[in-house]
């Protein structure tokens, strides 16, 4: 598919990297790989979204960014402050009627972490984690989890800075909204330096 990416408020000075605080850890070794390549596109009509800390998510076109690092609507002002969210995307209506609303949100934080393996002890540490494994997600080494206590799904990472990114998708129990956070998880990849990146795709003799 063509990554074609909509920069919201790519302010270059604050980009950062998210590729490898634990580069080469996944390297040759057999993990569950995330691939944008995997993305179905016809679940819902979608935007490549770049974030300022360099990762792109692909969001249905109508969800509503509400946090994009130093953007902040002022809807959520009072609840991000201090939550250390630095991105947040949500459906702008209750699909299903039950009160909740899709939502992608992002954590930062500063970290010791140094390997995939410490990041997964202290993520199978937490109450209610489940499912928690390595995986490469389009070339970043992560961890992926549920948290069955917070109904929520998630992929964990760092960069070079040491930073440690957490991505959660929520609710996990709905499976109206599987196949559309498959899509976001395999979308999660590092922001090209390009606006437009065609994937390359082998053609038949």
């Amino acid at each position: 598919m063509k990554k074609n990416l909509f920069a919201i408020a790519l302010a270059a000075t604050m980009a950062l990297t998210p590729m490898a605080a634990f580069a080469g850890e996944t390297e040759g070794a057999e993990v569950p790989t995330l691939d944008y390549n995997n993305i179905d596109e016809s679940v819902y009509d979608g935007t490549w979204i770049s974030t300022v800390f360099g990762f792109d998510l692909y969001l249905p076109t109508d969800w509503n960014v509400l946090v994009n690092g130093d953007q902040v609507d002022d809807s959520v002002k009072d609840q991000v402050e201090g939550s250390g969210l630095v991105f947040l995307a949500q459906e702008p209506e209750d699909s299903n009627g039950d009160g909740v609303l899709w939502t992608v949100g992002v954590t930062a934080s500063e970290t010791d972490i140094t390997s995939l393996d410490q990041a997964e002890e202290q993520i199978a540490a937490i109450d209610g984690a489940e499912n928690v494994m390595e995986v490469s997600c389009n070339g970043i080494p992560a961890v992926t989890f549920d948290l069955k206590n917070e109904k929520a799904s998630g992929v964990a990472f760092g960069n070079t800075d040491g930073q440690f990114f957490t991505l959660q998708i929520s609710p996990n129990d709905d499976d109206d909204f599987t196949p559309t956070a498959l899509n976001i998880f395999n979308s999660l990849s590092p922001t090209e330096a390009e606006a437009s990146t065609e994937v390359e795709e082998t053609e038949a003799e």
